[in-house]
């Protein structure tokens, strides 16, 4: 790709269209409303536990409000984001197994995207209201579960379409290697059958060379990311879980 096209396709992924963005927003705020019109406010302050002053209502409200508008710009920046990487993996983009640093960029993108993810969701786990009874835990079960699968979801999802190729590329270049030891078999029995013995080390040396090509290319991972940015991303999954047990084992030992 020429430098006005990198820098389109660098604008593209790192910059979501304000219209789509804006509609992503709204969606969350509307359904945040609509749960909170939905759900009884009694209901609603028994299962939190939350006081009924205006302060603790206000900023019940917010937190769930802003929860779900970042929810859904999340799901959308994910979406734009898959379609564009895999837009330039299909139009221009040469997969090489011999060359992976560069695919591994894509990786580092993902990954911060779930690390946000996570932080926003620790953030709103700590500001959501809770005591530590039954019906709060249950009900924060609900409402973070689902959220706190899309931070591996963020990371994954735009990549399964590099994976994808890398597997095919891995598999096509293992399937030459087969076929030219295939041949070169058949080399060495037809010699052997024709006692024409002359050089029949070269073909001995052929195999090997092909056997250890074999092994290398087994070990050439296909998965587009490195070990330290998969560890990143695992540890940022467990700050949402570890912000949400704490108040949880410590409740109990607070007068």
């Amino acid at each position: 790709a020429s430098r006005e096209q990198q820098a389109v396709l660098l604008y593209k992924l790192t910059t979501m269209p304000a219209r789509p963005a804006l509609y992503a927003t709204l969606t969350g705020s509307a359904v945040a409303c609509l749960t909170l019109i939905a759900v009884p406010f009694t209901q609603q302050t028994q299962i939190f536990d939350f006081s009924d002053t205006p302060g603790s209502v206000a900023i019940y409200y917010l937190v769930f409000l802003v929860d779900w508008m970042i929810l859904t710009t999340v799901l959308y920046h994910t979406y734009h984001q898959l379609r564009d990487i895999d837009h330039i993996y299909t139009a221009h983009t040469r997969v090489s197994l011999f060359q992976l640093r560069p695919l591994y960029a894509f990786s580092a993108l993902s990954a911060r995207t779930a690390i946000a993810f996570a932080f926003v969701l620790s953030c709103g786990i700590i500001l959501t209201p809770s005591e530590g009874n039954s019906s709060v835990l249950l009900a924060n079960a609900v409402i973070f579960a689902p959220q706190l699968a899309l931070i591996p979801t963020a990371f994954l999802w735009p990549l399964i379409g590099i994976r994808r190729l890398l597997v095919t590329e891995k598999e096509r270049i293992l399937d030459q290697n087969q076929a030219s030891v295939e041949r070169t078999i058949k080399e060495v029995l037809q010699r052997t059958a024709d006692n024409a013995l002359d050089n029949i080390d070269q073909l001995h040396k052929l195999l090997q060379t092909l056997e250890t090509q074999e092994r290398m290319l087994k070990q050439i991972p296909t998965w587009p990311w490195q070990a330290e940015t998969l560890r990143s991303v695992i540890a940022t999954m467990l700050l949402p879980i570890i912000v949400w047990l704490i108040p949880q084992f410590l409740q109990p030992l607070l007068p």
